[in-house]
């Protein structure tokens, strides 16, 4: 018990200790006292593998755990050695169950600390303190920085900082929070300078194609729909006005050179073409859908008038003049019969229809009413 006692207390004396190298021989010396001792085992695989001995860490890591599996100070030797070996992932988990378990040691110990102390029991939740807490949570930091969560990383440091009492650690953590920024600032000026080349080098890609075939020619269909667009809403248009103008957008360089950005990652340099060919098909697509095909016909030229028919001719006479022009001009004609009244619509070749009413009055005589 005597040496047992000895090794507990060069134990605790390393605990203490701020000197790594120091730390390292009081434990060597009592683990020469007590060479069972998981805590021991454990504290020192930790202190060698800050010290750059990974094999001599190894054997007190797997022979601590061999004696306790469970052994809280095996824990952070074994987030060290992952860390040391790019396992970051594997070393946050590691670290986060060591810092729930400390945690809950130390509010324990807060709790019943004049207890512990008159009955003088030998507990784990003397060993550790808030600078355990700190140097945890300085190493999830490193892990964090290592895989580019610099934000959590910071937030993990100030978090250290709230509990450290060591001040080596307190330099670490000052000089590792003044790296992360200066890695968030480097990101951000990284970012904005390419965001500016980016949006560049898309002003000159839109510019150019104002010249160059066949680039010119989605330019011309894209003015004509827009063009087309003013003009249907000025003439009441409104729907297809409206139609008119998205697919002018949509045929637009301007957005299929936009669009080119998005499939750059699968097609690489042809990811520009591409994306004229999609445009060019979605507007083909939505044009024989959502406008009417009475807009693309040409007219073949300008509708005959009909002849002026005054009020007071009779039908026969109204009719003759109508199928008279009829026969000059094209067109058709259709008169659904009523007993009083009846319309005819003449129908022009280029799909313009005029209107005649007609009213029956007394007699043979008929109204006619002209209407366009």
């Amino acid at each position: 018990m005597k040496n047992q006692d000895k090794a507990e207390q060069l134990f605790r004396n390393a605990l203490k200790s701020d000197s790594n190298s120091e730390t390292l021989e009081l434990l060597s010396q009592a683990l020469a006292l007590n060479s069972e001792n998981p805590n021991i085992l454990a504290l020192r695989a930790v202190k060698m593998l800050i010290a750059g001995k990974s094999v001599e860490a190894k054997e007190d890591y797997l022979k601590s755990i061999e004696i306790d599996p469970e052994n809280i100070f095996a824990l952070e030797a074994k987030a060290l050695f992952a860390l040391s070996e790019g396992n970051y992932s594997e070393a946050i988990l590691v670290l986060d169950d060591f810092l729930v378990k400390v945690i809950s040691i130390i509010q324990d110990w807060q709790k019943n600390a004049i207890k512990i102390f008159k009955l003088r029991i030998s507990s784990s939740q003397k060993y550790f303190n808030g600078n355990d807490v700190a140097q945890a949570l300085y190493w999830k930091a490193v892990a964090l920085d290592k895989m580019g969560e610099l934000e959590t990383a910071l937030e993990c440091l100030n978090a250290s900082s709230n509990h450290v009492r060591n001040e080596g650690l307190n330099d670490q953590i000052a000089q590792m929070r003044h790296s992360v920024i200066r890695k968030k600032e480097e990101i951000l000026r990284r970012k904005k300078e390419a965001e500016a080349k980016r949006k560049s080098k898309y002003m000159f890609r839109v510019l150019d194609s104002l010249f160059l075939s066949p680039h010119i020619w989605f330019w011309a269909i894209s003015f004509f729909c827009l063009y087309s667009s003013v003009v249907c809403i000025i003439n009441e248009q409104t729907l297809t006005g409206y139609k008119l103008l998205g697919l002018g957008i949509l045929i637009s360089p301007v957005v299929s050179i936009a669009f080119s950005y998005l499939l750059k990652k699968p097609f690489g340099r042809r990811s520009e073409e591409y994306a004229y060919a999609f445009s060019l098909a979605l507007f083909c697509s939505l044009s024989i859908i959502a406008i009417p095909k009475t807009f693309w016909e040409v007219p073949s030229g300008n509708s005959p008038s009909l002849p002026s028919i005054s009020s007071g001719t009779d039908f026969d006479s109204a009719m003759d003049e109508m199928r008279e022009f009829q026969s000059q001009n094209g067109g058709d004609i259709s008169c659904p019969n009523s007993e009083d009244a009846f319309t005819c619509v003449y129908t022009a070749p280029g799909g313009e229809k005029r209107v005649l009413y007609f009213q029956t009055e007394i007699g043979d005589e008929t109204t006619v009413i002209y209407a366009d």
